[in-house]
């Protein structure tokens, strides 16, 4: 039986950038909730939307985050078991 144990999938350094990018994509949507906030002015569906937006970026960039670091520990792994196999 011959298993494949490389993975096809994004790089290390592009989830690493993907969740950078979605990170900053939250923390823009979190100062424009802010600033709507601090106007005072009756809640808006806009306000909601920035609230949504920032929610879901901001656990996908955490996703990436936690993506990434296992593809990092899984790539060392392959390299130091690849001398111990023939």
């Amino acid at each position: 039986m011959d298993e494949r144990l490389v993975d096809d999938g994004l790089t290390v350094n592009g989830l690493w950038a993907l969740s950078w990018a979605l990170g900053l994509v939250a923390a823009a949507s979190l100062i424009r909730l802010v600033t709507y906030a601090a106007h005072g002015e009756g809640v808006q569906t806009e306000l909601f939307v920035w609230l949504l937006l920032g929610a879901v970026t901001s656990a996908f960039s955490a996703c990436c985050a936690v993506l990434a670091g296992l593809k990092s520990v899984e790539q060392r792994l392959a390299q130091r078991m690849a001398p111990t196999q023939t």
